[in-house]
């Protein structure tokens, strides 16, 4: 019999031959382990499994009355940066440890954001949609600029936002950014010009991309207030969350003339895939797959697992533990 049980649900973590993932266990574990992936969408057959799981990797929602379901757990990680889907109180309370990787597709998010912006800005996509229809008009395309000495705005300024400005730096624009959270001296050492509100940075940017986390305290935070603020024919990129910035205010700002053109890798309902914007003539859409390159899929996995390693073999906390709460009550500081 295996001393330990791994699952793995709703994800393409541990899904296929997961050479990768089984390698990790094998080197680490000497074989005693159990790893079961159970398929998208059978909810049922993950519960059944997972009740005498010692770790779990799994993309769904769970809460108090799920985490009790859960009698052997010890940790869970969420194969993504977010980890929104998860009740960090409830799994506190059952003593499981809850767990993100919050780095491992950081440059393909900001390569990603890079990418739609440029389109933007030049409406390659636009302009190829008008000649696959018989429209060899190089007027179609409207006003144009050149992006030098213009002013591109930044909401939020992590990880990721960061590297975008590493990356755009070349175009020779000037960068702001909003974020309370983040300390002056990360501005300083950037070259980055500090917003101190999301009006201000609407007010003053020409371009924006939008890197913030969805939460209930995020939820439409930037609006018709906020876009009305930007130069007429600003460009708006979102890659964070959907459902910071409200999509009724932007269809309106596109319909106005407010905003000339928007790329949004996300939208605020991915359960049933809709959004306003989707199919206007302005938006440039991608399925919510800027973190995905195969290099980032192999961190993924491995950061999954070294931490499910980590907590159930070694009874140490994950490395990038969300409940800290859970501390000195945890089911995996048992030995």
């Amino acid at each position: 019999m295996s001393k330990f049980k791994i699952v793995t649900y709703n994800s393409s973590v541990g899904s296929g031959d997961a050479e990768l993932e089984l390698s990790i266990l094998n080197r680490h574990m000497d074989g005693e382990f159990a790893h079961v992936h159970v398929e998208t969408g059978n909810e049922a057959a993950f519960y059944k499994e997972a009740a005498d799981a010692d770790g779990i990797c799994a993309w769904t929602s769970m809460a108090l009355g799920e985490y009790e379901k859960l009698k052997k757990c010890k940790i869970i990680v969420a194969p993504a940066i977010g980890a929104d889907r998860f009740d960090l109180r409830g799994a506190t309370e059952c003593g499981i440890a809850i767990a993100n990787v919050p780095d491992y597709c950081g440059e393909d998010v900001a390569f990603h954001t890079v990418a739609m912006m440029l389109d933007c800005v030049k409406k390659i996509t636009f302009l190829d949609r008008t000649v696959r229809e018989g429209n060899w008009n190089d007027k179609l395309c409207g006003k144009s600029f050149r992006m030098t000495g213009k002013t591109y705005g930044l909401a939020s300024f992590g990880r990721i936002p960061q590297r975008v400005v590493e990356m755009m730096r070349p175009f020779g624009v000037n960068f702001m950014a909003y974020d309370p959270f983040i300390p002056e001296s990360v501005f300083r050492d950037r070259h980055v010009d500090r917003a101190e509100t999301l009006e201000a940075l609407f007010e003053k940017s020409d371009f924006i991309s939008v890197h913030t986390p969805y939460m209930p305290a995020t939820h439409h935070i930037i609006g018709e207030k906020q876009i009305n603020r930007m130069k007429d024919g600003g460009i708006l990129v979102i890659t964070g969350r959907g459902g910071v910035v409200d999509e009724a205010a932007i269809l309106k700002a596109l319909n106005d003339g407010k905003l000339a053109n928007v790329g949004t890798d996300v939208i605020e309902d991915e359960i049933h895939n809709t959004s306003v914007l989707m199919g206007h003539p302005k938006v440039i859409m991608t399925p919510h797959c800027g973190y995905y390159s195969e290099d980032a899929s192999a961190d993924l996995k491995t950061q999954v697992f070294e931490q499910i390693v980590e907590t159930v073999r070694d009874h140490k906390p994950p490395k990038h533990l969300l409940n800290k709460d859970v501390l000195g009550k945890a089911r995996f500081e048992n030995k």
